[in-house]
């Protein structure tokens, strides 16, 4: 099963001996055999036995702790569920899991496959991993559970093998959910190590929880899986004292495994990490998710995030949270339906699109009140208003012009969280690098008077979340500012600017409550401190459910989509999405809960149009 007698802790448990040994001799200064000499002869010529004397204890060590061999299990009736099969172990049964390292950075393929045991009554768990190579646990089945065979017989001294003997490793019928089941072996490790006569002490914990049952998706289906928190640890004790008094601090390993098993098929996931007292770190926090399986001769249809392509050229994408559906605006070069807002059913993939509203449309914002949704239209240089869902129009307004560089048009849009007849926009200068021309504030459909300055600015906007004021970021100067602008009776000043980095062509700045995402970096507000930010990924949005998502994707290499913790910033998970998806300039937009849209086909960063959409659903970014 790969928990505590998982491949990595037996590795490290083959060589704990070697490690034990080092330590002492390093911390006791020296070794030795701890052997005793032979007996003498005898007077009259008779063979007699040699007499081995017993061996001279120095004073002050430390003898191993009493044997103790207890299983103490917890009372009360038992869940009988062996009829669904938790815990396959048939010959032949094979599965490929997916190792994801803690900080998402590394990927790799780990096979498992039963084998035929070495005694009657066993098989063997082979597990295959390209790092750590190949090893095999043997296991029984009685009427307890699952006994793993002999877990160190040839890694440990024979005595300390013997004492722990075959454990059970999982209970079946399972113990009641919250139930915590504890094994200890304890006593001689069987070998003098530090050479003063007397064998180290030893002990073995297990320390397991029942968890209970919770749904699992796996393919199209949902099961209830088994969860379990396995924790072990094995405790060498030092016999010989130190000059200075005392002993040499224990040496430990421990570890512990969180794993979900569903019903006649296996294990689905394994959360690991492994440490021991002279290294630290042995296995940092990995995880196996199950990739596909078979068992009893059945495929297990394992696919637990879904994709569905949409063709459809647009140049920008929305979420509409009040009615669950996509928005994207779409070119007017599209024959038949361009000029138009295309409608995404996020489940389904279909779309249905409105009547014309206007030339070019391009970046959207809904309005605070859900009711109605602003969209730019870079032919005409307006703003038009348009009523949800029917998208008819409500009012229209021009965004101001140059005498030298002609009509602005909208870069970005950001609707005030508190008052849906307000919103900004980031003006764009055809045709001039650096193109940004200001940020306005347009409050009834009409453009206040003053507004930010242009060059050097704000060319990504959101508003803060009381509405008071505008947070911007430069994505095409080398400045990289990040900008707070207050909102004022008559449009906008700029208050503040911090350089935040982030670099070209970054295409969002997301807001979830005080706090600002632009590509992988968080700033709180209002003063726009660094909060946090994540070692790998780009494009970072906020996502429901505490999550954050980012692509790690470069031209030609795998595209994966990254979910991290909002609270912590820690990396919680990673999904491998389809190769060939025109993702390498790929940007998200988070929708449901659970569901995610990646805008595909954009042929430069810094190009607005994509020719396409994935849609990425899975239980895992929940």
């Amino acid at each position: 099963m790969k928990t505590w007698t998982g491949m990595a802790a037996q590795r490290c448990v083959a060589r704990w001996y070697v490690v034990i040994a080092l330590a002492m001799l390093s911390a006791c200064g020296g070794g030795g055999g701890g052997g005793g000499s032979g007996g003498g002869g005898s007077n009259s010529g008779a063979v007699t036995p040699p007499v081995t004397p017993a061996p001279v204890v120095p004073a002050g060590s430390r003898p191993p702790p009493a044997t103790v061999r207890s299983d103490n299990n917890p009372s009360g009736a038992r869940l009988d569920r062996r009829a669904d099969n938790y815990f396959p172990m048939a010959v032949g049964d094979n599965w490929t899991y997916e190792r994801t390292n803690g900080a998402g950075g590394s990927t790799r393929t780990v096979t498992v496959r039963i084998v035929a045991g070495t005694a009657a009554g066993t098989v063997g768990w082979q597990e295959t991993d390209p790092v750590d190579g190949e090893g095999t646990s043997g296991y029984r089945r009685t009427a307890e559970g699952l006994e793993v065979v002999g877990p160190f017989t040839g890694g440990l001294p024979d005595a300390a093998a013997k004492l722990v003997g075959d454990p059970l490793e999982y209970a079946d019928p399972f113990y009641a959910v919250g139930s915590v089941r504890r094994v200890l072996r304890q006593g001689s490790y069987g070998q003098d190590v530090d050479g003063d006569g007397v064998n180290e002490g030893f002990s073995f914990e297990l320390t397991q929880t029942f968890l209970g049952f919770e749904d699992y998706r796996i393919g199209a289906r949902t099961v209830q899986a088994a969860r379990f928190l396995t924790a072990y640890r094995i405790t060498a004790m030092y016999s010989k004292p130190l000059a200075g008094g005392g002993y040499p601090a224990d040496y430990v390993f421990k570890g512990s495994d969180e794993t979900w098993w569903g019903p006649g098929i296996g294990l689905l996931r394994a959360d690991r990490q492994y440490e021991d007292s002279t290294r630290g770190a042995v296995e940092p926090l990995h995880t196996l998710r199950l990739v596909q399986g078979t068992v009893a001769g059945q495929a297990v249809v394992v696919d637990d995030v879904f994709t569905r392509s949409v063709a459809l050229r647009h140049n920008a994408l929305l979420f509409d949270a009040r009615r669950g559906v996509y928005y994207a605006s779409v070119p007017g070069a599209v024959v038949g339906t361009g000029n138009r807002i295309a409608t995404i059913d996020p489940a389904s993939g279909a779309v249905a699109h409105s009547l014309p509203v206007g030339s070019e449309p391009g970046a959207m914002a809904i309005a605070a009140d859900g009711a109605s949704i602003y969209v730019g239209l870079d032919g005409s240089g307006e703003v038009v208003r348009l009523a949800l869902p029917g998208f008819a129009e409500i009012g229209r307004v021009r965004l101001p012009s140059s005498q030298f560089y002609g009509q602005f048009v909208t870069e970005t849009l950001a609707a005030s969280p508190v008052d849906a007849n307000v919103f900004a926009v980031a003006l764009a200068r055809p045709g001039v690098s650096p193109k940004h021309g200001g940020v306005a504030l347009v409050r009834a459909m009409q453009v206040q008077p003053r507004q930010s300055q242009d060059h050097t600015g704000s060319n990504l906007i959101v508003f803060g979340a009381d509405g008071q004021s505008v947070y911007g970021y430069n994505n095409e100067t080398t400045e990289f500012g990040l900008r707070r602008l207050e909102v004022l009776a008559d449009g906008l000043a700029e208050r503040q600017v911090i350089g935040f980095g982030g670099g070209f062509y970054q295409r969002t700045i997301d807001r979830m409550g005080e706090r600002l995402l632009v590509n992988n970096r968080v700033a709180r507000t209002p003063g726009l401190e660094l909060d946090g930010q994540f070692s790998s990924g780009s494009g970072c949005r906020f996502a429901a459910a505490g999550r954050i998502l980012c692509l790690d994707a470069n031209a030609g290499a795998k595209t994966r989509l990254l979910v991290a913790d909002m609270a912590s910033y820690a990396l919680l998970d990673t999904l491998s999405l389809p190769a060939s998806s025109g993702l390498d300039f790929g940007a998200l937009v988070p929708g449901p809960d659970g569901m995610v849209a990646i805008r595909t086909g954009i042929s430069h960063p810094a190009q607005a149009e994509a020719t396409g959409i994935l849609l990425v659903s899975s239980v895992r970014l929940r």
